[in-house]
């Protein structure tokens, strides 16, 4: 295919939705830069509304939960033929099967290439003999990578000491970035003590803390009977761990808990929360909602997990509770009830202060630029300088 003057940045995630939900601004910036956007993913009912954004989409086709060496290879196989038609100046991966078959298919390629380690996922929680496997194909996956971004210190820190990647490699991204002036706090923040409610959101699988946020509202619910506890999320028949429709109505049924269904547009059910709750012992980059719920002024909860704790900062942003444990959840659940509403305020002013010091999405980005800039020879700084102290 001939080349454009243009320089072409070719994206790998394994889903539309991802991209169009996290890495949306980047791809409008990388193309207002004058880059050539590249796409390749499975379709789901999240690619017709990225196909009008200003990029090119390729649908390729991924198993994201199994492991099964017929399909993976058949996925590396078409990115590598995708590639290799289109010939992109730069490539750039998410999640763990982009991250190792198509930085494999780019180090083939010899194309410069870049991987962002978006949290360590299921094989990282319990370890066998398929993380072992996953390690090796990582280390060989990132052979030769300008960078791996980690979104967490964690799983960098865990990567650097097994050896999967070398230090010149590895640095800290502080997260995927959030748009702090599309969430934002409500104007009229809830403040009526007697009707508090508490929101899980998010993907509804267990290894999240689900079935934890539903015990400790079970436990606090006659006890507190005006209180709400929420639940919104999608379902994920395929996941291991998945909650599943029949779990939901179960819990309802109970009247301790409120299922909103799956939200495209979160921040309705964030405005009406006094306090966001993710228990989760998941391998987590940094919680999408629990910095969407931080930039909204929202008060937190989460658990010392990699991650989680840095936005959950104790008693300043919210507080921690040690995952897989409901009677500790719903004790530290009881301590936001038990605040008045200007300590809880006060909870999410903090919160969201560290969001735009340090998370906001003008910032990831910019990091990008500023690296693409180095990569590419140009001389421009970045708008924001204070990129530059996470190198």
């Amino acid at each position: 295919m001939r080349k454009s003057a243009r320089k072409t940045i070719a994206i790998l995630s394994n889903t539309s939705w991802s991209i169009y939900n996290f890495r949306r601004g980047l791809v409008r910036r990388l193309a207002k830069e004058g880059y050539q956007v590249l796409i390749l993913c499975p379709q789901d009912r999240y690619t017709e509304k990225l196909k009008n954004e200003p990029c090119q989409f390729i649908p390729v086709k991924l198993s994201r939960h199994k492991v099964n060496p017929i399909p993976d290879l058949q996925y590396s196989f078409e990115v590598f033929r995708v590639l290799r038609q289109h010939r992109p100046d730069f490539l750039i991966s998410y999640t763990v099967k982009p991250n190792i078959y198509g930085q494999f298919a780019a180090r083939l390629l010899r194309i410069p290439r870049l991987a962002v380690v978006t949290g360590l996922g299921y094989l990282f929680i319990r370890r066998n003999w398929k993380t072992v496997l996953v390690k090796w194909l990582y280390k060989h996956s990132f052979k030769g990578a300008k960078k791996v971004w980690f979104l967490n210190k964690d799983d960098q820190s865990c990567f650097l000491t097994e050896g999967v990647v070398s230090p010149a490699q590895a640095a800290y991204l502080p997260g995927e970035g959030v748009d702090t002036g599309y969430f934002k706090p409500n104007p009229v923040r809830p403040a009526t003590s007697s009707a508090l409610c508490f929101v899980y959101a998010g993907r509804l699988i267990k290894e999240k803390g689900v079935p934890e946020f539903v015990q400790a509202a079970q436990i606090l619910k006659p006890s507190y009977p005006e209180v709400e506890f929420q639940i919104a999320g999608f379902l994920e028949k395929d996941a291991p761990g998945a909650i599943s429709a029949a779990d939901i109505v179960t819990w309802e049924k109970t009247g301790a808990v409120n299922y909103q269904g799956a939200k495209e547009d979160i921040r309705p059910i964030l405005a009406e929360a006094h306090c966001v709750v993710l228990p989760t012992y998941y391998r987590e980059g940094v919680p999408r909602i629990l910095l969407e719920a931080a930039s909204m002024g929202i008060p937190i909860i989460g658990t010392p997990t990699p991650g989680c704790k840095d936005i959950v900062l104790e008693g300043k942003t919210g507080f921690l509770c040690q995952p897989m444990d409901h009677k500790q959840l719903a004790r530290v659940m009881e301590k936001v009830i038990r605040m008045d509403d200007t300590q809880r305020h006060q909870l999410g002013i903090e919160g969201r202060k560290i969001v735009r010091a340090y998370f906001q999405e003008e910032i990831i980005i910019n990091r990008y630029l500023h690296f693409l800039q180095q990569l590419f020879g140009a001389t421009a700084e970045p708008k924001d300088k204070a990129t530059l102290k996470f190198n």
